[in-house]
């Protein structure tokens, strides 16, 4: 499987768990899923996502977004951009 195919597959993933995890907060009151997912791609946003959406020239708010969406499925994937590009 390329990486193309590879990170779409991820993202699904993600968005069932996220899916669920909804499910099970708003229907069973159980939000432990839904929290230990935030708390998660929080940790990962600090530690590498937003590092690695900066070099990759993507803004600051879809950064934290998409980190926050899909944790390490979007920014695992990302290809930086040239260092020209980066500097603003």
């Amino acid at each position: 499987m390329d990486k193309r195919t590879q990170a779409t597959v991820n993202r699904i993933i993600t968005i069932l768990l996220w899916l669920l995890a909804l499910y099970l907060l708003f229907f069973t009151k159980f939000w432990y899923l839904a929290g230990f997912i935030f708390a998660l791609h929080l940790v990962e946003l600090f530690v590498v996502g937003y590092q690695k959406g900066r070099q990759a020239g993507v803004s600051t708010v879809k950064t934290i977004v998409l980190v926050l969406l899909f944790g390490f499925t979007w920014w695992l994937y990302l290809v930086p951009s040239p260092p020209s590009a980066n500097k603003k």
